[in-house]
């Protein structure tokens, strides 16, 4: 015995009888469009709208009067105004995952958005050196601390002495420099050490990186020897081992106390329309300052630190911009 759905029942039959015209589905009407009045969103707003709804839009859009149009003054939000103006509001319906990829409309070949301004990164700061009186005394002014004759500089270098001798039992010890014999009379101290550039197939790229330090601070000032100084400040030696070797940095900024001015780091940038500028510092950080505080007494005394750490600490002092 076969069992009957419904219970056997028709659940039509309960309805009564139904006409051919009752049974026929009314046919769907679109809602009329909405014109929007209000400031039109940024195209990535709006980018949800499906590929059908827009292209009625457009039509819808295209077709109203010229007066109810309300233009907005950016070109982008122009672009927007023109392609997303007319909404529509869309029967209810079961909400529906997104796309992957929307629909939208791409920009006009000649409101495309604007591209990111290329960067270019600047070269690194390089060291410079220079024996003019008058590069150091226009230094002496900016930062407070009087040029002095050079037997006065010649008696802070001789202080600095056992501080420099130190930074060369560092380089000796801790990172494989080795003394250059002979040792001439007029160099404190002259150390070598193998080019940590290596090409692909292990050979040195430059010469040993040479260190000569004169005995007196006269010898920087002798025009014959300026050329060997050029040499030794000058190559890849600073540049390549002042962010990695204390003892090094620790010379750069000795000297850069002991003769403001004769050492200085130049950075060039090149700034659109305006040309190239120069950031130049002669001082140390202030950091490096107030850390060594002790052995700069004792080199200079406790009125010229004072004013060493007062130029240090501003900015406007320590650092000077000019156009190349």
């Amino acid at each position: 015995m076969s069992r009957k759905p419904y219970g056997g029942r028709c659940p039509l039959r309960s309805l009564g009888p139904i006409s051919v015209a009752s049974a026929q589905r009314p046919p769907f009407k679109r809602p009329a469009p909405t014109l929007c009045f209000s400031p039109p969103p940024s195209p990535p707003d709006i980018l949800p709208l499906r590929a059908p709804y827009i292209r009625c839009a457009q039509r819808v859009f295209l077709r109203a009067p010229r007066s109810l149009i309300h233009t907005p003054n950016c070109p982008r939000q122009r672009v927007a105004h023109r392609h997303f103006r007319a909404l529509f509001h869309r029967r209810s319906s079961p909400a529906r995952p997104p796309r992957d990829t929307p629909h939208h409309l791409p920009l006009p070949a000649n409101r495309l958005p604007r591209m990111p301004a290329v960067t270019t990164t600047s070269p690194p700061p390089q060291l410079f050196f220079s024996n003019e009186i008058a590069t150091m005394d226009d230094w002496a002014k900016r930062t407070g601390i009087p040029l002095t004759t050079a037997e006065a500089l010649g008696t802070n270098y001789a202080r600095a002495r056992r501080w420099l001798l130190s930074i060369r039992t560092q380089l000796v010890q801790e990172h494989g420099w080795c003394d250059v014999t002979p040792l001439a009379s007029r160099l404190l101290f002259d150390i070598e050490c193998p080019t940590p550039y290596r090409s692909s197939r292990g050979l040195p790229r430059s010469p040993n990186m040479r260190l000569q330090i004169p005995l007196n601070a006269s010898s920087f000032f002798s025009r014959e020897r300026r050329v060997q100084w050029e040499m030794v400040f000058h190559s890849a030696l600073f540049p390549g081992l002042r962010h990695t070797v204390p003892a090094v940095a620790d010379l750069l900024h000795l000297l850069q106390c002991l003769l403001t001015g004769m050492i200085v780091l130049i950075k060039e940038e090149q700034v659109p329309g305006e040309g190239v500028y120069r950031t130049i510092r002669g001082l140390p950080p202030v950091e490096w300052v107030t850390s060594h505080e002790a052995a700069l007494v004792d080199i200079f005394g406790s009125s010229h630190y004072r004013q060493l750490f007062r130029a240090a600490s501003d900015t406007r002092v320590a650092f000077k911009l000019e156009r190349a």
